[in-house]
């Protein structure tokens, strides 16, 4: 054994050896302070203390230099002589050989016998032994007060140290026996394991040998049988009669052996139970050509001792002799595969790797077919790893997902797919870990629309009406609206730009419009009005609106009600009389009464209204009724409430209850006995205006206030205010030049009026300053091309305020970013932490999962009005919202992400609890409902919630395929290949022309194999959710009033029924839904899709988080403290 030498079997956990340092350093500090400032005994404890804050440099040295996790045996030597050389030290300074502490000298050499090797063992001990010598004739005197001394007999002394070294000696030899065999038991460990991992390759090989006898066995009985045909037919054709015996002969026997092999592998046979060698199999090819040739063959036993070589020969061999040799060729083939515990019994996983995918895949993956644009003909598969882009991440999905080989085909076994993926997930994140790749993200990344809106709230404390200023931002594919491949720039989005920093800095300013405007709110016709329609309406109310409007300068409004009519204008609701309030932030303003005021004249007949006309006073009346719904109000500027609702009746209409009115029926009849609705208010002013003074816009924007009469004082004014919204709009610290640009508007806007003026037109400039619009990242200028290098503070402060916020860094944010203790691992966790408590971070809900969940699909859903007459916006609003509040629920409470699946409870209101079929839910409002039995079953998750199920249904009928896809893509992360051109549509009907449930309509669209291989994953997926109708309500029978089966089975074998199992099956495959959720996170942190080389980073959040059962706050902070997230490739 080498001196000191170093070994994986010989180190020193880092993290392990740093904590008890710590322990020993803080005991030593105590003792010295108490023994100085409690007990008050004389010593010199400013040396002391200096030695022990030495010792805790070099603990921080090990901490923040060292990068190794394992301490190597000639590190953790030296670093354990140091501890031996301070303490002794220490001891020296208080006592030698008489303080009590001493024997704690011998801790680090019982310490190093466990972990290290012998040779470092001896030396410390040596060097604890030779200080302990020291210790005993030279030291200062104990500690002691000041009017007595320590004294103690000499032989007292000397036997001190002798006790101390009999302990060192026994400790030490039990240290060094109990870590070899330590390391022992963990040999056997490993190589239990080893040879337990080899028996399952050979378990399955002889599994995939009888799979192959089996499937041979029926064509070689078809060879047999011709061959015996062609020898009655051609027997006395002594040309080729030879041949024909010789091929009945050998496929007598190769089906002999194939029978045993599928059949009875017990059953024994000369030639099997020989242990036949791959040399012997060619030389029994060679000996039966010899039998019909003729002719002798002389055969170099020594050549066929390497079996890969052996295979190639007999190859070469057999494509110089034609005819018969073919069945033979099978011959081989099969008996290279009924031998695996001679031929595998060695192979490595990148071995069994090649040897699966040789047997497997290369039917389809080769050089003339290529499927899937991947050849696997000449692929040295110990060596896939490297070099060969993201092959390897795709074969790992593959195999993962079970998805390949095609499900009509043979496949491996689930310990072979087992085996696969860990060695492959192994290898691969090694690698990574050894050379990781964080990617390159663009160097300029446009706000999107929301984080424009966002960005001006928490700038300007203003809420501006986004939808109005700006148009929609593209999604890219892979669902997001904030990728920068997506958020191109045009010359009509500048014009845009423009035009929004125009409006939004005379808001903000609060300048008065030149003249009064109109703004109006609208509510659906399908919006059911017959309960309170806001927490912002007052309890008791009914229907109306809620507008939550910006005043624009201190005046007065004219608000317009317009109530709702049918398709000839006839005011709904006019038989009863009705009481409208009008409220502007709660406070009532006016109220009006209409209705049950019909002329005692010819009317129209009921639902005839339009085809015959009543009287004229009669016509005026249902036409105009409306038309005095005028009130004048008095408001500051700034944002406010305007309330308009019914007083809510607490009775039933008399007769026959009617269902709800939809699509025709709700815009044709009139509805005279029903309710009066709020179709429309209009705010139109301001009249009489003066400017604003004071708004929550002012006070954001006017830090400062300075007299009029000073230019000067106005100037140094103007100067700090536009220093202040630079810094926080530019998300950076920012020099002179760059104010004094923006001065240079403001004075052009105080020229042309007041400070006012100045400043908004600045503010104007600064609100398209591409420093406000872009996320600017610049590679460093002295970084090396194609190198990886750490964002500064400034940069990954804007990256994480727009991933939790959407938005700009708050000042706190900045103020770490800009001291630079940001990028340290701690700071930036506890930020995240904190921004996530923040109720901004309701932006991943609105952002991230709006669009992940598809709940931003649920505005232009048109589900069929006469199959889904009770769908209104009510429901609509009302799926919305239950998944918002469930997301949002998971994230404040910090719940697992496989909660998202199911975990108990929803949110509900009266009208989507009526929907779900769950009772005693009443009013509008939404509250946690806890499920529990067969209704926590059918929506326990967002897999059972109405906002998914009918965003991934058509219109008239539920889509197995949608919601299949959509498991595959979001949940479980494999989403299948885009449709090919010209599918067929599903059949209207079944195979015999009968009414067919869906299940068997798809049966018949998968028939075709170009749509089976995706539909087979796919389609069982969205079967199980069938029980639910295209807007997501719980059905037993479906199409044809035919029962429903909602049971699945994939391809490798899993077998679920309906949501429950299919929520247990996705909790089996756990690790894929939380990698998904993480790697679309990682996708929306990052602003650009995820790439191969992110995914080991994936995989190492997830097993991270896993020690925190998947929370959603481990997972995201593990995403903002990786790699990719801090740090960037440079161009190269």
């Amino acid at each position: 054994m080498k001196f000191l030498e170093t070994s994986k079997l010989y180190s020193l956990n880092k993290s392990t050896y740093i904590n008890l340092r710590w322990i020993a350093y803080i005991g030593q500090l105590s003792a010295i302070l108490i023994v100085q400032f409690f007990l008050q005994f004389k010593f010199h404890y400013l040396a002391c203390i200096s030695i022990v804050f030495l010792g805790i440099l070099t603990n921080i040295y090990l901490i923040f230099k060292v990068k190794e996790n394992q301490l190597s045996n000639f590190a953790a030597t030296s670093y354990l002589s140091y501890d031996i050389g301070q303490l002794g030290f220490l001891i020296y300074l208080t006592g030698g050989i008489t303080n009590p502490f001493v024997f704690l000298i011998i801790i680090p050499s019982v310490f190093s016998a466990q972990y290290l090797n012998i040779w470092s063992s001896i030396v410390l001990v040596i060097f604890t032994s030779s200080i302990l010598i020291i210790l005993t004739f030279f030291y200062y005197e104990l500690p002691h007060p000041e009017t007595s001394h320590f004294h103690a007999p000499e032989y007292y002394l000397y036997s001190i140290p002798i006790s101390i070294f009999i302990g060192l000696i026994f400790l030490v030899y039990f240290g060094v026996k109990f870590g070899s065999e330590s390391r022992i038991r963990k040999k056997a460990y490993d190589k239990m394991q080893e040879i337990m991992a080899k028996e399952n390759e050979l378990l399955s090989l002889g599994g995939q040998a009888a799979a192959a006898a089996h499937s041979l066995g029926t064509p070689l009985s078809t060879i047999l049988l011709t061959a015996k045909e062609l020898q009655k037919e051609f027997g006395d054709n002594e040309k080729i009669k030879k041949d024909l015996d010789l091929l009945v002969i050998q496929s007598s026997r190769c089906r002999n052996i194939l029978k045993k092999l599928s059949l009875n592998p017990n059953i024994k046979d000369e030639f099997i139970d020989s242990e036949v060698s791959l040399n012997d199999c060619v030389y029994e090819i060679v000996r039966s050509y010899q039998e019909f040739s003729g002719k002798n063959f002389i055969i170099n036993s020594e050549q066929f001792k390497n079996p890969i070589r052996t295979w190639h020969m007999a190859l070469l061999f057999l494509q110089h002799f034609g005819r018969c040799l073919r069945l033979l060729l099978v011959f081989l083939s099969l008996l290279s595969l009924s031998n695996p515990i001679h031929s595998q019994s060695s192979q490595q996983s990148g071995e069994l790797l090649q040897a699966t995918v040789q047997q497997y895949c290369i039917a389809c993956h080769n050089d003339t077919l290529q499927s899937g644009n991947l050849s696997f003909q000449t692929t040295d598969f110990s060596q896939i790893i490297r070099g060969h882009g993201d092959t390897p991440e795709r074969l790992l999905a593959q195999l993962r997902s079970g998805r390949m080989p095609p499900a009509d085909m043979p496949r491996p076994d689930s310990k072979t797919y087992a085996s696969l993926i860990d060695w492959l997930e192994t290898e691969i994140d090694s690698l990574a870990a050894a050379s990781p790749n964080p990617g390159r993200t663009d160097t300029f990344h446009r706000l999107n629309r929301s984080e424009y809106a966002n960005s001006v709230r928490d700038l300007l404390s203003l809420e501006v009406n986004i939808e109005g200023l700006l148009p929609a931002d593209d999604i890219d594919a892979y669902g997001f609206d904030n990728m920068t491949d997506v958020l191109n720039v045009s010359p009509a989005l500048m014009e845009s730009y423009l035009s929004a920093a125009r409006k939004t800095a005379r808001l903000a300013v609060g300048e008065a419009p030149l003249g009064p405007i109109a703004e109006s709110y609208n509510t659906p016709i399908l919006l059911s009005q017959a309960d309170r329609m806001s927490e912002d309406l007052p309890f008791g109310s009914r229907g109306g609106i809620a507008a939550r409007h910006y005043f624009p300068a201190d005046g007065n409004y004219d608000l317009t009600i317009t109530l709702h009519r049918n398709y000839v204008n006839y005011v709904r609701g006019l038989g009863s009389q009705h009481e409208l309030e009008v409220r502007l932030d709660g406070k009532l303003v006016q109220t009006f009464n209409f209705g049950g005021e019909e002329p005692d004249v010819l009317q129209a007949p009921a639902s005839y209204a339009g085809n015959q006309f009543g009287d004229s006073e009669w016509e005026e009346y249902m036409l105009f009724a409306d038309s005095n719904l005028r009130v004048r109000l008095s408001a500051t500027a700034g944002p406010h409430v305007v309330g308009v609702s019914f007083v809510r009746k607490f009775t039933e209409p008399e007769g026959v209850l009617q269902p709800p009115q939809s699509v025709f029926a709700a815009a044709v009849n009139e509805m005279r006995d029903g309710d009066a609705a709020v179709e429309q208010i209009e705010l139109t002013g301001p009249y009489e205006s003066t400017r604003a003074t004071d708004t929550p816009s002012r006070r954001a924007i006017f830090t400062c206030q300075p007299s009029i009469d000073s230019a000067r004082a106005q100037e140094a004014c103007a100067y700090d205010i536009l220093a202040s919204l630079a810094q926080r709009a530019y998300r950076r610290p920012v020099d002179e030049a760059e104010v004094n640009m923006l001065m240079v508007f403001y004075q052009a806007g105080l020229s042309d009026g007041n400070f006012d003026s100045g400043i908004q037109l600045a503010l104007e400039r600064l609100l398209i300053s591409p420093d406000f619009l872009f996320r600017i990242e610049r590679d460093p200028a002295n970084v090396e091309p194609g190198s990886d290098y750490e964002l500064t503070g400034i940069e990954l402060a804007s990256r994480l305020s727009f991933f939790l916020w959407s938005s700009i860094p708050d000042a706190e944010l900045l103020n770490a970013a800009s001291t630079g203790t940001l990028q340290n691992p701690q700071i930036l966790e506890q930020q995240t932490r904190r921004m996530l408590a923040d109720p901004r971070s309701k932006a991943l809900v609105q952002n991230f999962a709006s669009q992940w969940l598809y709940l931003r699909n649920l505005p232009s859903l048109v589900p069929d009005a006469v199959e889904f007459p009770e769908f209104d916006e009510n429901l609509r609003d009302a799926f919305r919202q239950e998944s918002e509040l469930f997301f949002e629920s998971l994230i404040r409470e910090n719940r697992s992400v496989l909660d998202l699946l199911g975990n108990g409870y929803t949110y509900m209101n009266e009208r989507l609890a009526k929907h779900y079929g769950v009772p005693n839910v009443y009013g509008s409002h939404f509250r946690r409902i806890y499920l529990d039995g067969e209704i926590a079953e059918q929506r326990g998750g967002i897999l059972g919630q109405g906002s998914l199920l009918t965003a991934t249904s058509y219109a008239n009928r539920t889509s197995p395929v949608l919601r299949g896809k959509w498991v595959l893509t979001n949940i479980l992360g494999t989403p299948p290949p885009a449709p090919p051109p010209d599918v067929a549509d599903l059949p209207e009907s079944g195979s015999d022309g009968q009414p067919a449930n869906i299940r068997d309509r798809m049966l018949q669209h998968r028939a075709d194999p170009a749509c089976s291989g995706c539909h087979a994953p796919m389609d069982p997926l969205g079967l199980a959710l069938e029980n639910y109708d295209a807007i997501g309500r719980w059905r037993i029978t479906g199409e044809a009033g035919l029962p429903i089966d909602a049971s699945g089975q994939l391809p490798n074998g899993s077998q679920f029924y309906g949501l429950q199992g299919l929520r247990g099956l996705l909790l089996e495959r756990s690790d894929e839904f939380i990698g998904t959720v993480t790697e679309k996170l990682l996708a929306y942190a990052m602003g650009r899709p995820p790439e191969y080389f992110d995914k080991p980073t994936i995989r190492s959040i997830v097993r991270n988080a896993a020690l925190e059962n998947h929370s959603w706050s481990s997972i995201i902070v593990g995403i903002v403290q990786s790699a990719p997230f801090r740090k960037r490739r440079s161009e190269s």
